[in-house]
């Protein structure tokens, strides 16, 4: 159905000035929990996607048979997709996520915020997949939740998952990494990953609009 294709945003209400802020705060959180779903259990297709990663990743990259770009911006270009600036400063992956949601970048403390709130209140299914930096999930969750902590694929798992989205991870020279947030294969979030800066940036078609590529596409590139 329309409704299963794509989130619309909506229009902010712009900040004016100082004493408008917290009514402003208060807008962008109501526009964003409707998007946002905590109340549901982590998917067994986002879990294998967890168990399996080193795989999945490896699965991804590009023979030099099958590889004749010579950038992102290149290899993209054939999609018909472009990558948008983000700021790089440790938020980018939320702030990528924002950007596909709502055009800008405003939104990234709380969609950090409700990614980690869906890692604790479902901390049993994830402890498991926590890096060798923490030695609980309650340490993942104390050094996550902070400003500026780089997203990794755990929190980038639950963010797809609270948005109910996929969430397609471009890098040069690998396929699209479908990150699973929907069954459905047209909810599409697009971001662009630069590993030798850990930068996420936004990406958007050349009309503005947000990508949809279909199973085929996201297997030929």
């Amino acid at each position: 159905t329309d409704d299963n294709k794509r989130f619309k945003s909506k229009t902010l209400v712009p900040v004016m000035n100082k004493n408008n802020d917290n009514a402003n705060h208060d807008v962008r959180n109501s526009d964003l929990r409707e998007k946002i779903e905590l109340n549901k259990r982590p998917s067994t297709r986002g879990l294998k996607y967890l168990s399996n990663l080193k795989e999945s990743i490896s699965l991804s990259e590009l023979s030099i048979n099958d590889f004749t770009f010579h950038s992102l911006t290149e290899q993209l270009r054939v999609l018909n997709l472009r990558k948008i600036k983000i700021i790089g400063d440790g938020n980018c992956f939320f702030r990528a996520i924002s950007h596909q949601l709502f055009g800008n970048q405003t939104y990234h403390r709380e969609l950090r915020y409700y990614a980690i709130t869906y890692i604790t209140q479902n901390s049993s299914a994830f402890e498991s997949f926590i890096s060798n930096d923490d030695n609980t999930i309650y340490d993942y969750i104390i050094r996550m939740k902070r400003n500026k902590t780089y997203a990794d694929h755990l929190i980038i798992i639950a963010t797809a998952s609270i948005l109910s989205h996929n969430i397609i991870v471009h890098e040069y020279r690998k396929r699209p990494l479908l990150i699973p947030g929907s069954d459905y294969i047209d909810q599409q979030f697009h971001i662009a990953y630069d590993p030798e800066n850990q930068h996420y940036e936004s990406i958007k078609k050349f009309d503005g609009t947000t990508p949809i590529l279909s199973f085929e596409q996201l297997q030929q590139t």
